[in-house]
């Protein structure tokens, strides 16, 4: 093996990090260490090991230039007809030879303890949030969706799609809520997120990252009762049949977060003790955590994105000088090739003067072969001067036009 990664202490942890316990395990490796757990096993049963899909632990490969197991490389081995495994090649200068790879779950547990704000929600709502004001607006003259909860236009009010019972209390929480945001100094908006990416909705803004949220009142699932005309449907016709659930509003509220990553609580709701207006603190400290994380999550991708960049760059350089280099040879290749034709021209014309001496046409028809001759030379042609001098010892000798 070359390069400067052979015998590395953190091979040895590699190895013995294969047999592991069912908690995924963070661990640091080299490229060493990583090229012979991947050609270990696949990478489908080793990437759940550090936490990660075989997708991300592809990418971190990928990253550290190590190369993997083809489709149908582990078939193959059963069988004992696998293809020699390529070596692994020396790492670039400037390019990462080492990784920790490990899980993305437990971020919470990770996250540093920060204490919950203590937020009140008033008995009664006076001078609300404007936000929340336009909300109350909407919403009171809007409809109902088929749960029978209210329903306004997600780029016009704050998500909030509870019961008509239930909206004084949602619009003093979530006016609580924003005003608690603020006071931390985060900001709550209505739209589509910066990025381009989302659905538009209500987005707290923390940091510069925003999360999507909405207020909610809880669907309760029950079994089916189906109605008389459903009876008389399924008596007619044998393969007709009803809905084994139905949904029904709850009474209970719940706050959630709109987010793809895993390993993070993204929704309080009422408890059977305690009620959500004692869990906007947590809540607010759920929105932070999360919009740390997905920083981090969208620095990340930002300088994987910088570093993609600067490859490709490097790559176009490359592909542009060897473009620019294959044109400097094929131009050398023809200007040889005129000066050979060239010098092909002046030994054949002399011939045929030696031929001909005193024959005067054919003086002339050698002397416009020879223009002819120094038309085609690279070097008398094109350039003169020292590499022309140099070149006279190598041409060969031939009758100038004044010499006939």
């Amino acid at each position: 093996m070359k390069g400067s990664d052979r015998g590395s202490p953190l091979r040895s942890a590699a190895q013995e990090a294969i047999p592991m316990d069912e908690r995924p395990q963070p661990l640091h490796l080299d490229r060493v260490a990583l090229y012979e757990l991947v050609w270990s096993q696949p990478i489908s049963k080793l990437a759940p090991k550090f936490g990660l899909s075989d997708v991300g632990l592809g990418k971190v490969c990928k990253r550290l230039k190590v190369p993997r197991p083809g489709v149908g490389y582990w078939t193959k081995l059963q069988h004992g007809k696998a293809p020699k495994r390529p070596p692994l090649p020396a790492a670039a200068p400037g390019h990462p030879t080492e990784v920790t790879i490990g899980p993305r779950i437990h971020r919470e547990a990770e996250a540093p303890e920060v204490s919950p704000p203590e937020v009140k929600v008033p008995v009664t709502l006076r001078r609300p949030h404007s936000l929340v004001q336009q909300a109350a607006d909407l919403l009171r003259k809007g409809g109902v969706d088929e749960y029978g909860r209210l329903w306004a236009p997600r780029d016009e009010s704050l998500e909030i799609h509870v019961s008509r019972a239930l909206l004084p209390r949602a619009l003093r929480i979530m006016n609580s809520l924003v005003m608690a945001l603020e006071s931390r100094g985060h900001t709550v908006r209505i739209g589509k997120p910066a990025n381009g990416y989302g659905r538009t909705g209500t987005l707290a803004v923390i940091n510069s990252e925003e999360l999507r949220f909405s207020l909610r009142e809880h669907l309760d699932r029950v079994g089916h009762e189906p109605t008389p005309k459903e009876i008389a449907e399924k008596a007619k016709h044998s393969w007709a049949s009803w809905r084994s659930y139905d949904y029904r509003l709850s009474g209970r509220l719940k706050l959630e977060i709109d987010s793809y990553e895993s390993g993070f609580r993204k929704s309080w709701s009422d408890g059977k003790k305690t009620p959500l207006e004692e869990k906007l603190g947590p809540f607010i400290v759920g929105l932070e955590v999360l919009a740390a994380h997905e920083r981090v999550q969208r620095l990340e991708r930002e300088e994987e994105h910088r570093r993609w960049e600067e490859e490709r760059h490097r790559a176009e350089e490359e592909a542009e000088k060897r473009r620019l280099e294959e044109e400097r040879v094929k131009e050398l290749r023809q200007l040889v090739s005129d000066w050979r034709e060239a010098q092909e021209i002046r030994a054949f014309l002399r011939v045929v003067l030696d031929r001909s001496p005193e024959d005067e046409k054919v003086g002339e028809w050698v002397r416009w072969g020879l223009e002819v001759a120094d038309r085609l030379d690279p070097i008398r042609s094109r350039s003169g001067g020292a590499m022309h001098e140099a070149a006279e010892a190598i041409v060969v000798p031939y009758v100038r036009p004044q010499e006939i």
